[in-house]
């Protein structure tokens, strides 16, 4: 009996150390959770269904929030993030109304922190209207997963949210 357990656990071992990221590759999940009128992080996080229930869950293959989605809401993408190789990034938002984008240090949502922000509309293209819309520089690993979400909330009018970045081990200097 004791060569069957430990045949067992052998077995159970290489299953313990799977992919640390859920979801599939080159996805990420948007959320929304409706009924947020004064666009203010303040009221989405009251909401008494963030962040467990959303009202809409969707996977994007991109970090590009749904265009016009609707108005009073607030919504989350989140995912994780894996560099080819080891270097500096820079990242960018952009987004109507307003928008976070947290970063975490390693695949863990409990180590995240705030890495750019607008407290007011940019144009989906407008890299540069405010400083803090773009992160000082941050150094991934390759081979490491870092999870990030990006939030955002919306009253009236058009809405978009992306998340862009800028690394050495991107082919050109462009907002990708």
């Amino acid at each position: 009996m004791k060569h069957f357990i430990l045949l067992l656990l052998l077995f159970l071992v290489p299953k313990v150390h799977a992919q640390i990221c859920v979801g599939e590759p080159g996805s990420v999940q948007w959320e929304c959770w409706r009924g947020i009128y004064e666009d203010q992080f303040s009221e989405l996080t009251a909401n008494e269904f963030f962040p467990q229930k959303p009202d809409v869950s969707q996977t994007l293959y991109s970090v590009n929030a749904p265009l016009n989605y609707d108005n009073y809401f607030g919504a989350k993408i989140s995912g994780y993030i894996h560099v080819p190789t080891s270097g500096n990034v820079l990242f960018n938002v952009t987004g109507n109304s307003k928008v976070r984008f947290y970063l975490s240090t390693n695949s863990s949502p409990a180590n995240m922190t705030l890495r750019a922000y607008t407290n007011t509309f940019t144009n989906e293209f407008e890299h540069t209207k405010y400083p803090e819309q773009t992160s000082s520089s941050i150094s991934l690993n390759q081979n490491e997963y870092y999870y990030f979400e990006l939030w955002y909330v919306e009253s009236t009018g058009g809405d978009h949210c992306r998340l862009f970045w800028q690394g050495s081990f991107l082919p050109n200097q462009n907002w990708n």
